[in-house]
């Protein structure tokens, strides 16, 4: 069995329930911990408990490792169950004396409209209250959609992201996470001056600001300016988190977007990151799935021959830099064997596709069969529109000899 402990951030597994309506409250928290993950963040207090949530085209794609867009814009807002911050922080306290002792409970700290007022004080008192209640760490919560840009029109993001960082950090013991956006900013830059105030972990997270709209926009599936995560995010921070490592970021990471799935968590530990935020899916989806996804993890961790989270974990951040020797030497060997196949004349229909996609005169039709000319460069573009696998080549056998 695979040993699934990130020992970085002392989490008996790299799954963490994110800031949402499923972590409002004593309630929330407990039954997101049904799922078992190795940390979930309680939503900060004045945040409210968020607005609904709607899954296109469906729920199950998230599971099923299909294409989905998740927004928190369907329906009246939750409602808040915390008029007082002394209430809140009594149910920080309730909340962990009753959660599962082997999961962390992260407390989330600011909001996106804090900026502009009080903010600083705001925060260290928050974290010094959450710290005195059991909070096992505090949560920096400088990831809203847009926050980067409401931060610009009061003193620059970078900014806030370093003063909140460092004030929190020297009023507290325990670890300070910071949890930053991509959308806004230069998420390297936002990471790195969260590291240089102190902050013990980054986690950035591919949310957007956005709008889903239907042709018939006043009645369909319309929904706008919400924050946005999708199946698609999840190329994006995986990107950043590979970048982080590359430009030297060792610190740990908890990254987050598009991970619906054990297969989509493993690509972005490869990537780069230690753990990963689960926070449309616990949404929307419910502990059930937090489970199945964990459950699933594990075997695929088993099957892919990985014995700890150190074997895992940013294996594959080298692929970021396109100019490495060994990138380079992946492009050129995949370039030669695409350029050796030919067609599979019994295979090919006639649909003429791979002919639309060549630039460069490597294609053309005999007929009904698409056949090779001595002008294709090895892209590879008619292998991946090729309908019925007559364009085919055997990507591990190409790329044996550079491995």
């Amino acid at each position: 069995m695979a040993d699934l402990r990130v020992k970085s951030l002392g989490l008996k597994n790299p799954f963490i329930v994110a800031s949402s309506p499923a972590t409002h409250g004593l309630k929330g928290v407990l039954k997101s911990a049904q799922g078992h993950p190795g940390a979930i963040v309680m939503r900060n207090f004045g945040h409210g408990a968020g607005g609904g949530s709607i899954i296109l085209p469906a729920g199950a794609n998230m599971l099923g490792g299909q294409a989905c867009v998740q927004s928190h814009a369907l329906g009246a807002s939750l409602p808040d169950k915390y008029a007082r911050f002394e209430d809140f922080v009594e149910d920080v306290a309730r909340t962990r004396d009753q959660l599962d002792p082997t999961i962390r409970l992260w407390v989330s700290v600011g909001y996106l409209l804090d900026i502009g007022h009080e903010w600083r004080e705001k925060w260290v008192a928050e974290a010094i209250a959450f710290e005195k209640a059991g909070a096992d760490a505090v949560e920096l919560h400088l990831n809203s959609p847009g926050v980067a840009y409401v931060a610009d029109e009061y003193e620059g993001f970078y900014e806030i992201v370093s003063q909140g960082t460092q004030r929190v950090r020297d009023a507290v013991k325990i670890p300070v996470m910071c949890k930053l956006p991509v959308e806004g900013c230069n998420p390297f830059t936002a990471m790195q001056a969260a590291l240089n105030a102190g902050a013990d972990a980054v986690g950035p997270t591919a949310r957007w600001r956005g709008m889903l709209l239907s042709l018939d926009y006043q009645y369909g599936a319309s929904y706008g300016g919400a924050g946005y995560g999708a199946s698609q995010s999840l190329p994006i921070i995986s990107y950043v988190a590979a970048e982080a490592r590359r430009r030297g970021i060792k610190a740990p990471m908890f990254a987050g977007g598009g991970v619906y799935h054990a297969e989509a968590a493993a690509k972005l530990l490869l990537a780069g990151s230690d753990a990963v935020q689960l926070g449309s899916l616990a949404c929307c989806l419910g502990p059930r799935a937090v489970a199945q996804v964990i459950e699933s993890f594990e075997k695929l961790m088993e099957e892919q021959g990985y014995d700890t989270m150190e074997d895992i974990c940013g294996k594959a951040s080298f692929l970021v830099d396109a100019h490495a020797a060994n990138t380079q030497a992946r492009s050129r060997a995949l370039g030669a064997a695409y350029k050796a196949r030919m067609v599979d004349a019994d295979k090919c229909v006639g649909c003429g596709r791979c002919v639309d996609a060549c630039w460069y005169d490597g294609m053309v039709m005999n007929g009904r069969i698409a056949q090779k000319t001595a002008q294709c460069v090895g892209c590879g573009y008619c292998f991946s529109v090729c309908p019925s696998a007559a364009l085919q080549i055997d990507v591990k056998e190409a790329l044996a000899p550079v491995l």
